[in-house]
C-alpha cells in the first residue's frame, strides 16, 4: 500500500461549508479505504490459492496496514470535524397518500 503524504491545510470558509468539506474528505478517505480493503482482500486470496503461509500472513498485514492508515487519517481530521458546530434536523419523509 502507498503512503500519502499528509499537507497541513489552514484557509477560512463559511462556517455553513464546514459540513460539506468534511463530507467530501470524509468521502475521499473512505474511497482510498475501499480500494485498499479490496486489493488486500485479492493478495489475500492469490495468497491462500498458491502462497505460502508466510505469504498469506504478509498479505493479511496489508489489511492491517489499510486499517492504520485510515485511523491516522480521520485523526488528522479532527480539527476539521470539531468545527462542525451547528446541528442540522434529519428531515422526515413525506406521508404519501394511500390507495385505498
Amino acid at each position: 500500500m502507498k503512503k500519502d503524504k499528509n499537507v497541513k491545510v489552514k484557509f477560512e470558509a463559511p462556517q455553513e461549508d464546514i459540513r460539506k468539506i468534511s463530507a467530501n474528505v470524509i468521502s475521499h478517505i473512505l474511497d482510498r479505504f475501499k480500494n485498499n480493503y479490496i486489493e488486500s482482500l485479492e493478495l489475500i486470496g492469490k495468497a491462500i490459492t498458491y502462497n505460502t503461509g508466510k505469504d498469506v500472513l504478509e498479505s493479511i498485514e496489508s489489511l492491517f496496514d489499510g486499517v492504520d492508515q485510515i485511523s491516522k487519517e480521520f485523526e488528522g481530521i479532527m480539527p476539521l470535524l470539531l468545527e462542525i458546530k451547528d446541528e442540522v434536523e434529519e428531515p422526515v419523509a413525506a406521508d404519501l397518500p394511500s390507495d385505498t
